[in-house]
């Protein structure tokens, strides 16, 4: 019985240590994702990280753009910070920041978020696009930066 599981344990090891060297010796191969600059409204817009409720109320109908020619939007994702101030039990002020966050596919906002937001947006309210995904026209995969927009008076 010891015999037995000694033999095993040393198969076990041999094992281990054979799928340990046979790793080391392939190349891992890296893939490099490129990061895509991008443009969501016009050339003003897209300059301004800080902008205006009636501004961001505009840029919501408009395309995020890659900047490079070549590239397709896949989707994005899109987060929205609404800071909203409430009472506790006793009456103290309470500030909160409520998270809305959808995956819109395509160049635009989905239908939901350009329903429901713009009579929510306010001052110190932020918003993000991130996780951008691309396609180029040879089935390359790239991403886009992230871009962060704080809504001002």
């Amino acid at each position: 019985m010891k015999k037995t599981l000694s033999i095993a344990l040393l198969f076990a090891a041999s094992v281990a240590l054979y799928a340990q060297n046979g790793a080391k010796d392939k190349p891992v191969k890296k893939v490099v994702v490129p990061q895509i600059v991008l443009r969501w409204g016009d050339a003003d817009t897209a300059a301004s990280k800080q902008m205006k409720v009636s501004d961001f109320r505009k840029l919501m109908q408009a395309r995020v753009v890659p900047q490079e020619s070549g590239w397709r939007l896949q989707g994005f994702d899109f987060v929205y910070l609404e800071n909203r101030v409430y009472e506790d039990s006793v009456g103290n002020p309470l500030r909160v920041t409520e998270y809305l966050s959808e995956y819109c596919p395509g160049d635009t906002l989905s239908s939901g978020v350009r329903m429901l937001l713009p009579e929510r947006v306010k001052s110190g309210d932020t918003a993000y696009i991130s996780g951008i995904r691309l396609l180029d026209a040879n089935g390359k995969i790239g991403s886009g930066k992230s871009q962060r927009f704080l809504i001002v008076r």
